[in-house]
């Protein structure tokens, strides 16, 4: 979501481009959820599935670097100091 149209695919590419103000949009979006009937919990028995394959690789772990701070132990610092508090982290690619 970016209200500046030039920034649509600037940096990297979008799939979904929405351009707009984020809080009409996101008010917009959550009021489409919410009319949208529940999930089919078995029909995402499959999606679940390749979730719980994608976690048992462990495809987020990484070495230590102490020349550079490395971009996941960023968030899990982050994560470790606001877990227990109302927190959202958001970043941007630009």
């Amino acid at each position: 979501i970016d209200i500046d149209p030039s920034s649509i695919n600037k940096n990297v590419h979008t799939d979904v481009p929405v351009i707009g103000d984020v809080g009409r949009v996101l008010e917009d979006l959550v009021r489409l959820w919410r009319a949208t009937a529940r999930a089919d919990k078995k029909a995402l028995h499959p999606w679940w599935e390749q979730i719980a394959k994608w976690r048992a690789r462990d495809s987020l772990a990484y070495r230590m670097n102490h020349d550079v701070i490395m971009p996941q132990y960023a968030v899990q610092r982050l994560y470790a100091l606001t877990k227990d508090m109302d927190t959202y982290i958001t970043t941007e690619v630009g």
